[in-house]
């Protein structure tokens, strides 16, 4: 005897599977032609905006071409039209990177002494140094 599931359930079944979902899904996808770049709004209220020609299959694509993006099951942008995709996770797991690269370069910077450095210490202790943090009464 087969199972009958109700309407009512599998939309219950939905509801629970879009709060248990960990990852955000894009709505919406565009080129920007004015700043050469793709922008991604997410069903979170994220806009994530990229340069184009980050793109793998994008360096040679006019305009018109660009502006037919289109998003797939909220993971994919694609370009009917030049036959190429570009799987969302994956373009944002390079933007994560960079970011960490970037942050450790500034941390490198940060932590590099010169006399410079020294003599504005010196001078800004002079001032009395740091504000001390206020306590909540």
């Amino acid at each position: 005897m087969p199972v009958l599931t109700t309407d009512a359930e599998i939309r219950a079944s939905g509801e629970r599977s879009k709060l248990e979902r960990k990852t955000a899904q894009a709505v919406s996808a565009e080129y920007l032609a004015d700043r050469d770049m793709v922008a991604v709004l997410f069903d979170n209220g994220i806009e994530i905006r990229f340069p184009r020609m980050g793109l793998r299959g994008l360096e040679q694509a006019t305009p018109a071409e660009l502006a037919g993006v289109k998003i797939d099951v909220g993971t994919w942008l694609l370009w009917p039209a030049l036959d190429v995709d570009q799987y969302i996770p994956q373009l944002m797991d390079g933007f994560v990177e960079s970011c960490r690269v970037l942050s450790e370069i500034g941390r490198a910077g940060g932590s590099k002494t010169s006399p410079a450095k020294a003599a504005a210490g010196r001078a800004n202790g002079k001032k009395g140094g740091r504000p001390r943090k206020r306590t909540a009464a």
